[in-house]
C-alpha cells in the first residue's frame, strides 16, 4: 500500500494492463453490456406504461450505434418531435382505455372481497380488515419528521396480484399527514395505536387514472398493509 501511495505521489501511477481476451469473450462482453443496457431501457418504459409493439428495435438498433459512434443523427429533429408527441398520444389514449377496463373489473372483484370473513366496508367504499397486531421494538426507528406530520406509520402497496410495488423502508417508521391518498386517510382516523390493517382502496381512493410504475395499471385496486404505530400530539 505504501509503495502504491508514494508511487501516485511521484506520478508514477500504474498503466491500465490491456487484458488478453479470447474472440469469443470479446463477444460475449459485447453481447452481455448490450443486453444489459437494452434491458435496463426496457424496464423504465414498462414504468410509463410502453409495450414492444410501440418501437422500431432496428430503429432503436439504428440510433443507439449512431450515439455511440458520435455521428451525425440520420433523423430530423422536427421528426424526433412529431414522434414523440403522436406516441404519447398513442400512450395517453390506451392508459384512459385500460382505466375504464379496470375500474369495472375492480368493481365486481371488490363485490366479491366485501363477502370474505373479516372484511368491512365505510360509506365511502373503502374495504379493510384488522390483521394480527405486529410488535414494533426497539429498532423500529423513525424517520426524520416532514412538516405537519399526524401518523407514524409502516406500510405496504400491491396490486390486487399481490405484486408490492412501494413500501416503507425496513424498520424504519414514516411520518404522514397530508397529501395521503384519500383511502389511506380515512382509514387513519379510523384506527387505534398499534393496528394492523389491510386496505382494498378502489382506484378513486387510491391513484385514480394514474399508473404507478409498471406493477399498477391505472384504474386499479391498491392493496395496502398499514400499520399504525404512533399519532403525534396535536
Amino acid at each position: 500500500m505504501a509503495l502504491s501511495l508514494s508511487s501516485s505521489l511521484f506520478g508514477q501511477e500504474n498503466k491500465p494492463v490491456a487484458l488478453d481476451l479470447a474472440p469469443d469473450m470479446r463477444d460475449n462482453a459485447s453481447s452481455g453490456i448490450a443486453y444489459l443496457k437494452g434491458k435496463q431501457l426496457a424496464l423504465e418504459l414498462l414504468k410509463e406504461g410502453y409495450t414492444v409493439e410501440d418501437f422500431s428495435i432496428a430503429a432503436m438498433q439504428k440510433g443507439f450505434a449512431e450515439a455511440l459512434s458520435l455521428k451525425d443523427s440520420t433523423v430530423k429533429h422536427a421528426d424526433f418531435q412529431v414522434a414523440v408527441s403522436l406516441a404519447k398520444a398513442k400512450l395517453q389514449e390506451r392508459e384512459l382505455k385500460l382505466a375504464k377496463v379496470n375500474v369495472e373489473a375492480s368493481k365486481a372483484w371488490l363485490v366479491e372481497n366485501a363477502k370474505k370473513e373479516g372484511v368491512k366496508e365505510t360509506a365511502s367504499g373503502l374495504q379493510y380488515k384488522a390483521v394480527k397486531k405486529l410488535e414494533l421494538n426497539d429498532s423500529d426507528k423513525i424517520e426524520p419528521e416532514a412538516e405537519n406530520v399526524r401518523y407514524f406509520i409502516t406500510y405496504q402497496s400491491a396490486n390486487k396480484d399481490g405484486v408490492v410495488f412501494e413500501q416503507s423502508p425496513a424498520k424504519k417508521l414514516v411520518g404522514v399527514g397530508e397529501n395521503l391518498l384519500p383511502g389511506l386517510a380515512e382509514a387513519l382516523d379510523l384506527m387505534a395505536i398499534g393496528d394492523h390493517w389491510q386496505l382494498y382502496m378502489k382506484s378513486e381512493l387510491a391513484y385514480g387514472g394514474r399508473r404507478v410504475g409498471a406493477a399498477l395499471e391505472p384504474g386499479s385496486i391498491v392493496i395496502m398493509d398499514v400499520v399504525l404505530a404512533a399519532i403525534k400530539a396535536q
